[in-house]
């Protein structure tokens, strides 16, 4: 089996947003109360609920990545999987930035956790995406 199998490596990113997803949609009220450690018990209600729904929507972007390793073969897993990836990552990119000015994750503090998981999620989906690029025009068996 090669290293940059496309099932394997959309899988595993499939797998990994599933994973991110429940985890945040499950402690939604914690992450909130982290993330503005300032807002009213009516802004932590709200932020809860937009924790809750980002985390659902990360969930359904995994279980759809995973769907599109098993259910497609060739170029078009690779081409479904590179769009995924990088739509997945980019939804999660601009989604954090648009909040940063709202005053999201501003006071704090970053744990070894809160650090290390975007970068093993980031290695993740870039090792992910060079296998769906490499095998671009790969013939369906």
């Amino acid at each position: 089996m090669r290293f940059l199998n496309t099932r394997l490596w959309v899988t595993v990113n499939g797998v990994l947003f599933t994973l991110l997803g429940l985890g945040n949609a499950a402690s939604a009220e914690t992450v909130s109360s982290s993330a503005w450690p300032d807002a009213s018990a009516g802004e932590l209600t709200i932020g809860t609920g937009l924790e809750l729904v980002w985390g659902i929507n990360l969930v359904l972007l995994g279980v759809t990545t995973i769907l599109i390793a098993w259910l497609t073969q060739g170029s078009a897993r690779a081409r479904a999987g590179a769009v995924l990836i990088l739509g997945t990552i980019a939804v999660q990119v601009v989604t954090i930035l648009s909040l940063s000015p709202l005053g999201y994750s501003s006071d704090a503090q970053a744990s070894g956790l809160a650090v290390l998981v975007p970068i093993v999620a980031g290695l993740v989906a870039l090792v992910g995406l060079v296998a769906c690029v490499t095998r671009w025009n790969e013939k369906s068996n």
